[in-house]
Order: C-alpha cells, then structure tokens, then sequence
C-alpha cells in the first residue's frame, strides 16, 4: 500500500515485479496476489449480509423488492 501511495499509483496499477520487490507474500504467488487485489476480488470476498458481493446485492434487492410489494399492498386496503 505504502508503495503505491509513493508512487501516486492505485494497488491494482503496480506490476508484479514491483509486488514481489515489495514483500515476500507477493513474491510467493504473484499471479495470486495480482488476482487478490482486483477490485472485483476485492467486492466479491464481502459476503457477510449487506456487503458488495454481487450475490449479497441480489439478495439485498430481491428483499426490497419484496418490502416494497408488501407495502404496496398494504396501502391499497
């Protein structure tokens, strides 16, 4: 993170030299690494209830969508 600040970069802008020269983690598995700090890792790995991954969002709208129904209906009668 450190590095990437200095260098006025994003994680994701880094190359995997830079990230291996960085720390050992990176060094071990680049590609892996290099997967983990996609944006679209990073939003799919928060699944706890109300996070970002695209199956938590599909819940989260199937849920509205059932309230709204409901309320819907409770304001026809």
């Amino acid at each position: 993170m450190l590095l990437a600040e200095k260098q006025g970069k994003s994680l994701d802008e880094l190359t995997a030299e830079e990230l291996a020269a960085a720390s050992e983690v990176f060094a071990a598995d680049t590609a892996a690494a290099m997967q983990a700090l996609k944006i679209e890792t990073v939003v799919a790995q928060r699944q706890s209830e109300g996070g970002t991954a695209p199956e938590q969002v599909k819940r989260q709208l199937s849920l509205a969508e059932q309230r709204l129904a409901e309320d819907r209906d409770a304001l026809r009668y």
